[in-house]
């Protein structure tokens, strides 16, 4: 994501002089090759890309307030390609006795359409946190 560039230049006739390896010590710098100078000019750019990422999660409830189910949906980078990702993940609390959890991961392409499935896996585990009267089902 980062690029950056140094430079450096002679300062009295702008020759790049990048490959000298000079000292920081001025008084034991190679002279310029073209003029003599020893007096340099160092420039440093660093070029940085900022992205913009959409987030969608939505919630079911019973009429207690507890929420018998979560989804989100999100854009992100692969850790591994450093590709665009789209990664998403639901929370099944419907069944009084378990919580489901399905966990995606799709790669895409630069004009948003999906490539192929990273990652994918679904868990089950004993419900905790349930309310003592559970209300109507979904």
């Amino acid at each position: 994501m980062f690029d950056e560039e140094n430079a450096t230049l002679c300062s009295v006739c702008g020759k790049d002089l990048s490959e000298l390896n000079d000292p920081k010590d001025p008084f034991k710098r190679i002279p310029c090759p073209d003029c003599g100078s020893t007096i340099r000019s160092h420039f440093l750019t660093i070029k940085c890309g900022i992205g913009l990422s959409v987030a969608v999660s939505s919630e079911i409830k019973d009429n207690t307030g507890f929420v018998k189910q979560e989804d989100r949906t999100w854009q992100g980078y692969s850790e591994k390609s450093n590709r665009p990702v789209i990664i998403s993940k639901v929370i099944d609390r419907t069944d009084p006795n378990y919580t489901k959890f399905h966990h995606k991961v799709e790669e895409w392409d630069e004009h948003g359409i999906i490539k192929r499935t990273i990652h994918e896996h679904t868990d089950v585990a004993p419900a905790k946190h349930r309310p003592k009267n559970e209300g109507e089902d979904l």
